[in-house]
Formats: structure tokens, sequence, C-alpha cells
């Protein structure tokens, strides 16, 4: 920030400490302006428009997204009740308008439970709008009948499958990346966590390491699949980790989308 100020200053520019917030990550740092005023600390921040923690947590940008996103269902009304659509076509709308942009950018989060659920719950009920089936308490009709309606699947799935994906091209990185070398030590070894007490949280890396695992069978399965050197010599492994992404992700639902 020092640097950018003093650069700032050869253009008569100057940061205006007073809007500068920071939020220590695993310190309990206290950081002050030139003038020795202590900058406001805070545990959460918007940045670029997204929601950012100090512990790493999803869940208000999740919610956020989710506000966003009901809005904009609600604003495509005319096109859920217009007659003269088809169902299928209402649903290829859902998917572009509302799915693609309540997932984007989340490949590289990992969701709890709890957040898997409201993604899953949301993805419902609008499917429901669609169709006209009232909520469960009412219809007794279940979320598993709706996305079968569809042939459709919960967002959970379609999330896993992109993150999947997303880890598949960060393992083929070549080993001097810094994206693949925040995320391996060497090799397929991830880095270790910090022990503390209690349970271990959930992390993005050993939870999705843990699922494609779950796909290939093994370890050793799994590196000719992400290996860089077989990437450089044929293009071919990368379409066969999508094919078993897929069919993984995928399995027992004919996808219409």
């Amino acid at each position: 920030m020092e640097c950018v100020a003093n650069r700032g200053e050869t253009y008569g520019l100057a940061l205006n400490f007073t809007k500068v917030e920071s939020m220590p990550v695993n310190c309990e740092h206290i950081f002050v302006d030139p003038h020795g005023n202590p900058i406001k600390s805070k545990t959460k921040l918007k940045y670029l428009g997204a929601h950012i923690a100090a512990d790493g947590s999803i869940d208000s940008e999740l919610g956020q997204k989710l506000g966003i996103v009901a809005c904009d269902f609600k604003k495509l009304q005319q096109v859920w009740s217009h007659s003269k659509l088809s169902r299928q076509f209402k649903f290829q709308i859902h998917i572009a308008c509302i799915v693609q942009k309540l997932l984007y950018g989340l490949e590289g989060a990992w969701i709890n439970t709890a957040g898997k659920r409201k993604l899953d719950g949301f993805h419902a009920k609008c499917l429901r709008k669609i169709v006209g089936i009232s909520p469960a308490f009412i219809s007794r009709v279940s979320n598993a009948f709706v996305l079968k309606q569809f042939s459709a699947q919960p967002l959970s799935k379609i999330l896993l499958e992109r993150q999947l994906m997303y880890f598949g091209h960060v393992a083929r990185s070549d080993h001097d990346s810094v994206l693949r070398q925040s995320l391996f030590k060497e090799g397929f070894v991830l880095h270790a966590p910090k022990l503390k007490r209690g349970r271990p949280r959930d992390t993005w890396d050993r939870k999705i390491l843990q699922e494609a695992l779950i796909m290939t069978g093994s370890i050793e399965k799994l590196k000719p699949q992400l290996s860089s050197i077989v990437v450089s010599a044929c293009g071919q492994i990368r379409t066969t980790w999508k094919d078993a992404v897929r069919h993984h992700c995928r399995k027992g639902l004919i996808i219409n989308y």
C-alpha cells in the first residue's frame, strides 16, 4: 500500500485513509496510516463485489448471491407464466440466466452441508414455480419428483462437477505454477493444515481430492489422469478427465442442458 501511495504522489494523487479498511487473517495486527491513526479492522469485507471473511467462510457471499438471483427470477415472472413457451425452453432460460449467475465463481469455494441445502432448496423452489407445483407442505410433492420432471440435477451436484473440473485444471498445471503450488506441496501431496483444538475444518482441497479418489478408486489411478506430462504429450487426457467427472456426477441421470 505504501508503494501505491508513493507512486500516486507523483501524479498528485493521495489515498483517502478514512475509507481504507483492513481484515487481519490468522493474526491480530493493527494497521495504522502515515499519521499514526489506526485503520478500521473488520472480520468481513466487500472486495470487487464479493464478500470475503477472515475465517474463510462463504456464508455471506452465498447469501448475497441467492438474494440477487432471487430478484432476477422474480423479474422473469412473465416468462415463467407464459403459456406459449414450452417447459423445456423455460428450463433452459432458468439455467442460462439464474443458475449460471448463482454458481459463477463458486468452483474454488467449499460449501458446507447447510449451504448445499440452500442451493438445492432454491433450485427446487424455482423449478416448482416454472412447472406450477405448490410447496411440498401443500402439494405433498417431493423435490426429487420436481427435478425428475426436467431430468435435472440438484445444484450441489452441478457445483461438484465444476469443482472437480477446476481441480483437474489446477492439477494439470505446470509444477512451477503458483496456483498449483498453493494447492499441492509436491506431486499430489496437499499442504498439511495447521492443527488446532477440535475437529479440523473441511477445506476445498481435502474434500475435492477425497471426491476425486472416490471417483477414480485410488491415488495410483488418479495420477495418470492428472499428469501434466501426459497432457503435453497427448491432449486426449483432458477429455478423459472430463468424461470421468461427468459420468461420476451425472450417474443415472439424463441431462437436457
